[in-house]
C-alpha cells in the first residue's frame, strides 16, 4: 500500500476518537438534538461509502446509487455516546476493509450518480473530507 493510501486510512482511523471526544458530555446540551443528526449523518455516509466499495471490488464498473444506508429510528434515538460508539464500530468494519484491498482494489471504479467515474481510491479521499466536514460541525455545536 502506498504513502498516500496509508494517510487516508489513518485519517479515517483518527475520527472516531476525536467524534467521541467532541460528544462527551454533549448530551443535556441545547445542541444535542442537531448533534444527533450530525452523528446519523456521519453513520449513514459511513455505511453507504462501505458498500460502494464492496460493490466495486466485487462488480465491473457498478452504477452507485445515492441511496440512504440505513439509520435505523432505534439507532438514531440513542443517546450521542452511543451514535458515537456506534460510528466507532462501523469505521472499524470499514478500516478492516480498506487494509485488505489489494492495489488493484483502490484503483477498481465505479459510476457514481453524482459524482461520475469514481474509483475506490476517490470515495475514500471524500469520505475523509465528510469526516473533516462533520468535525468542523460537532465543533461548532459544541462551542454554541
Amino acid at each position: 500500500m502506498t504513502d498516500p493510501l496509508h494517510e487516508l486510512i489513518d485519517l479515517l482511523a483518527e475520527t472516531p476518537k476525536q467524534v467521541k471526544s467532541l460528544v462527551t458530555g454533549q448530551q443535556e446540551s441545547a445542541n444535542a438534538a442537531t448533534i444527533g443528526a450530525v452523528l446519523a449523518d456521519a453513520l449513514a455516509e459511513e455505511r453507504r461509502v462501505r458498500a460502494h466499495v464492496i460493490k466495486m471490488v466485487h462488480e465491473n464498473t457498478p452504477y452507485l446509487r445515492q441511496r440512504d444506508a440505513g439509520v435505523t429510528p432505534e439507532e438514531a434515538a440513542q443517546s450521542l455516546e452511543a451514535l458515537a460508539e456506534v460510528f466507532g464500530r462501523e469505521r472499524g468494519e470499514t478500516l478492516t476493509l480498506l487494509m485488505n484491498l489489494s492495489m488493484r482494489d483502490w484503483e477498481r471504479e465505479g459510476i457514481h450518480e453524482q459524482h461520475g467515474e469514481q474509483s475506490v481510491e476517490d470515495l475514500i479521499e471524500r469520505l475523509v473530507e465528510h469526516d473533516r466536514a462533520m468535525l468542523d460541525r460537532l465543533n461548532q455545536l459544541r462551542k454554541a
